[in-house]
């Protein structure tokens, strides 16, 4: 067998030379993927304020804004698989990017509470999509390079939601909830657009094509299929990883957007200062993904960044209760926004380092699953600390703890050998590849 052709090594640091990369390319993929995020995030922030005028069950609002995240839990796995075993990732994000426009006009024409049930499915659909776009994404810069595509477009993603969150508090009392869902359809259609534009590359180098028609496999060895999938499946490295990112988007979701927001009025704060606070977090998690892109930043790796966020985490966690002063809850969202924004590249890195290239989508379905997983658990777990003690100091100390272990289990996993293979998962896509026996 050609170890060579089947062994993904660890992420490379080295810089990709500029005038290797096509640089309109990438741009307008970062455009689409932003405007992607708005069309998804700008009705969020009033979507259970508009619910409660309408007279809407706090029940059914619980169930609208979970149906959100249960359709990417469904689909996120199987979906990673198809689009490997399809091998084309434009009819995907083209599907991807239109259904948050189809979403929203559901939500224009039916604005109930079962319109906006139906409308947020079709959003968790088009958000289950995500995990095809991080591996396009990365394909653009070539081998090795999964870590940097994935802070870059992480950081795509973050300036989406910001943007989101900033029209929504600007023009929800003065135009509505009507308003914010055509800008939605707006945003979407325009990501479309740019999604069809994408054309197959006159490069010669296949992983940066923009458009597969055909799979991969088609011209190598082999064509992939389910069987070859299941080891990448089975590994060690991509499990342990992925459960690292329940924690990691877990905690702030629990935290920062539940309890500190929370916090604020009980501080003496206004709706405004709630925003501000949401939208001070997003820039710094903006910031810190599109830096940690970068090749100083990357050189260290995730035996130093991943432990690093982790004590960040969980530091955070023991002082928000200590804070009695809006000023220093603010500044700590600089803190937690910055790891935030940090973490999650090189994560996704270490979980997919050895799933060969024409598997990296199943294995982000997985990781993605993952964090789907996160969003719903963690803060329903820190909720009912807070309704059973009645303190959010509790929920605090509880959730900093959790992060100490995951702290922990960071270190030995950034550095044991036991997460490693015992063999090279085989990849029939690769020339000249061949089966160990």
């Amino acid at each position: 067998m050609s170890t060579k052709s089947n062994v993904n090594s660890a992420p490379s640091v080295q810089e990709n030379k500029p005038q290797t990369l096509n640089r309109s390319l990438i741009l307008r993929a970062l455009l689409m993927v932003s405007l992607y995020w708005f069309s998804m995030y700008v009705y969020i922030p009033h979507t259970a304020t508009f619910l409660r005028e309408l007279s809407v069950s706090q029940s059914m609002i619980g169930l609208v804004a979970g149906s959100y995240g249960f359709a990417q839990i469904f689909l996120r796995p199987p979906l990673g698989i198809f689009a490997d075993l399809r091998g084309c990732a434009k009819v995907f994000i083209v599907a991807g990017v239109i259904v948050p426009a189809i979403a929203s006009l559901v939500r224009i024409a039916s604005p109930t509470g079962t319109g906006f049930l139906l409308g947020n499915t079709l959003s968790g659909v088009g958000a289950a999509v995500w995990v095809v776009f991080i591996i396009f994404f990365s394909q653009l810069f070539g081998k090795g390079a999964i870590q940097q595509a994935t802070a870059l477009i992480m950081g795509a993603n973050a300036f989406g939601q910001l943007l989101g969150f900033i029209f929504s508090a600007l023009f929800y009392n003065l135009l509505g909830m009507r308003f914010l869902c055509w800008l939605s359809v707006g945003a979407s259609v325009l990501a479309t657009i740019i999604a069809i534009s994408f054309r197959q590359s006159s490069t010669e180098d296949a992983s940066l094509a923009c458009d597969v028609q055909t799979p991969p496999s088609v011209k190598s060895a082999e064509k992939l299929t389910f069987k070859h999938i299941i080891p990448a499946l089975k590994n060690k490295r991509l499990w342990f990883f992925s459960a690292i990112a329940i924690m990691q988007t877990g905690i702030v979701l629990a935290t920062v957007t539940n309890f500190d927001t929370q916090r604020v009025r009980q501080l003496g704060g206004n709706n405004t200062m709630v925003g501000l606070l949401t939208i001070t977090f997003m820039v710094f998690q903006m910031l810190a993904s599109f830096i940690s892109s970068t090749y100083r930043f990357r050189k260290y790796g995730a035996k130093t960044w991943v432990p690093l966020c982790f004590v960040a985490l969980a530091l955070y966690c023991f002082l928000s209760p200590l804070i009695t002063n809006l000023i220093f809850l603010f500044l700590i969202q600089i803190l937690t926004g910055f790891f935030a924004g940090t973490i999650t590249s090189f994560t996704v890195a270490e979980a997919t380092k050895e799933v060969p290239e024409s598997m990296h989508t199943t294995a982000m379905g997985i990781f993605q699953w993952m964090v789907a997983i996160g969003i719903i658990i963690l803060p329903m777990f820190s909720g009912q600390i807070v309704e059973k003690t009645g303190s959010f100091d509790t929920a605090f100390h509880v959730i900093g703890a959790v992060a100490l272990v995951f702290l922990v289990l960071t270190i030995w996993g950034t550095r044991t050998k036991k997460l490693d293979a015992k063999k090279p998962i085989y990849d029939p896509t690769a020339p000249n590849s061949t089966e160990n026996s």
